[in-house]
């Protein structure tokens, strides 16, 4: 069980990972 969470928060920070990623990409374009 522990493993299977970890698992799901590493898959959770990547996906908060690309969407700032996407978020910083849509602020450079304004500049």
């Amino acid at each position: 069980m522990k493993n299977l969470n970890a698992k799901r928060i590493t898959l959770q920070g990547r996906h908060i990972i690309k969407a700032s990623v996407k978020l910083d990409a849509i602020q450079y374009d304004r500049i």
